[in-house]
């Protein structure tokens, strides 16, 4: 019976033992299976294809931010604050985006790749604040300079009609036309430096809809702000065309032959 009964335990003994022999395999392979398992492998395309949209998006972005710097470079009539803010806006919001590109590119939470993914949009708003708010900024610029053009244009034919008056010619037409192109640039000056009051300090919202609506609205009224004066200009120019055909006209005409004409045809 004793003999019986260790022939029993060293057959169990040995049952288990190639049993433990048997699931070590099956244990080490557990881990490189489940990571190599096609939703593992699914998840990891994905979220691959993530990272190359994220990195096309700011790549996308900076080029247009690059473009803008230069852009801004040129502008004449900001001053040196204003343009110094912008400058420092758009270099700043390049130096972020180039940082959340090599984040983006080393994540490797899904979770934390998808807020930085989102962060593109929500918190750096490259195309919904800082490029049209400098864009609206370099247009009111350049309406500056065309305002300080046709003040100097207003100069020339102020002199000129004051010519024509020394001449004892009749130029109420033309003080009339003057006086409404001096108030059509005046009125130019005015919309173009309030829609740069009106853009110039405005900050991402990241994500604070009181101010993106707020942004919004004064992004609208500096965009109107600029079509006015482009309005004031057309109007502008426009006298200053006619005044310069009547000043031809009255130019070709010699007051003592017209007067020495109008006599000899009432004899």
């Amino acid at each position: 019976m004793i003999q019986k009964g260790k022939r029993a335990a060293m057959l169990l003994v040995g049952v288990m033992a190639i049993s433990a022999i048997v699931a070590l395999p099956v244990m080490a392979q557990g881990p490189t299976a489940a990571g190599s398992s096609p939703g593992a492998k699914a998840l990891k395309v994905n979220e691959s294809r993530t990272i190359n949209r994220a990195n096309q998006e700011i790549d996308r972005r900076v080029q247009r931010l690059d473009a803008l710097n230069l852009r801004l470079q040129e502008v004449k009539k900001l001053s040196d604050p204003e343009r110094n803010t912008l400058q420092n806006t758009v270099q700043n919001q390049i130096q972020v985006l180039n940082q959340l590109k090599l984040k983006i590119d080393g994540d490797t939470d899904t979770t934390t790749l998808r807020e930085d993914v989102q962060s593109i949009t929500k918190s750096y708003r490259i195309y919904a604040l800082v490029i049209p708010q400098s864009a609206l900024m370099a247009a009111a610029d350049r309406a500056l300079a065309i305002v300080d053009t046709m003040n100097s244009l207003a100069q020339k034919l102020q002199e000129r009609i004051t010519a024509e008056i020394s001449a004892g010619k009749d130029v109420s037409t033309l003080q009339t036309l003057i006086s409404d192109f001096n108030s059509k640039v005046a009125d130019a000056k005015i919309q173009a430096q309030g829609a740069i009051d009106k853009v110039s300090g405005l900050q991402p919202d990241n994500g604070d809809k009181t101010i993106m609506d707020s942004n919004t609205q004064a992004m609208k009224d500096a965009r109107g702000m600029i079509q006015k004066a482009q309005q004031d200009f057309v109007a502008a120019r426009k006298d200053a065309g006619q005044m310069v055909k009547d000043l031809k006209q009255m130019s070709s005409v010699n007051p003592t032959s017209a007067t020495s004409t109008a006599t000899s045809s009432q004899q």
